[in-house]
Parts: C-alpha cells; sequence; structure tokens
C-alpha cells in the first residue's frame, strides 16, 4: 500500500470506483509534460440519488456545499489514481479551480472551496498546498451545486 493511500485510509476515505466514466466522451485526466489535468469533478451520487443539486445559499446551505466540495476533492484524487497508478507519484497539487452553483447574491465560494484544499492538506501535507479559484456559476451540468478540476504536477515512473 502506497503512503497516500494508507493516509486516505488513515482519514476514513474510501476511492469510489464509479467516479469514471469510461464510455464518456473525455477522459478523466490528460498528463502533458508531467502535469496533469484533470477534468471536472462533481459530487457525484449518494444510493443512485443526486444528493447535491441545486443552488448553493437558496438550495443548499454553506456546509452541504462544503460536504458536497469534499465529495469533489475525493472523486479529483479518485481520477489522479485512475491515471497515475500510484498516488505517491502527485509531486505537488498545483492549481484547484471550483465553480459553485450559487444563488444571487451568494458570495461565499471560497469557504464552499475551503474543503477541498483541506483535504488536499491532509492527504499531501505541504505538496497538497496550491493556487485556487473559487468562481461563482449561474448553472452547473445535472444541476450539480459545485464542480472542481485540478492541476497537479506527477513524478516520472
Amino acid at each position: 500500500m502506497s503512503i497516500i493511500e494508507a493516509k486516505l485510509l488513515e482519514l476514513g476515505i474510501e476511492l469510489p470506483t464509479d467516479a469514471i466514466n469510461k464510455n464518456a466522451l473525455f477522459v478523466p485526466s490528460v498528463i502533458v509534460n508531467n502535469i496533469l489535468y484533470t477534468s471536472g469533478a462533481v459530487a457525484g451520487l449518494s444510493d443512485n440519488i443526486h444528493k447535491y443539486t441545486g443552488k448553493v445559499g437558496s438550495d443548499l446551505t454553506v456546509d452541504e456545499a462544503k460536504a458536497a466540495a469534499r465529495k469533489c476533492a475525493i472523486n479529483l484524487i479518485a481520477f489522479i489514481k485512475y491515471s497515475v497508478g500510484d498516488l505517491d507519484r502527485v509531486k505537488r497539487i498545483v492549481n484547484i479551480i471550483g465553480y459553485v452553483n450559487s444563488a444571487p447574491g451568494f458570495n461565499r465560494q471560497p469557504e464552499v472551496l475551503n474543503s477541498v484544499s483541506e483535504l488536499f492538506l491532509q492527504v499531501w501535507g505541504e505538496n497538497g498546498k496550491h493556487a485556487r479559484t473559487a468562481l461563482s456559476v449561474n448553472e452547473l451540468g445535472s444541476d450539480a451545486c459545485i464542480e472542481c478540476n485540478a492541476i497537479v504536477e506527477i513524478e516520472d515512473k
């Protein structure tokens, strides 16, 4: 077991096996010159129900959105593992971009994205510190409340 997988286990995190849609017209990530670019990750299903849908600030609370953001982060880790095999190859989390489906007047997007940043710091320590952008959007596909993508530096094999 890798160091990072042991850390995930210690944190009680099991990576989802259904985060990767192998029939999609796109891939979960692309690697160019040791930089991995992920596709957008949403919170996903809970018991086959989209639990985290709607606008943050009207349909969902900040705490619910933070829980969804954490699930996005877990799905991003699943994307990374699928693409590189060994999570110990992650040298640095470079950048996170989060899109929050926001109700009019909602302006706490950075607070919602803190859940992603906190998890990456717990998993990778200082190497999990990253640049970040937290954006408000009017709509997201499938009415997701949040979507995130990552840019990650990886070690050579």
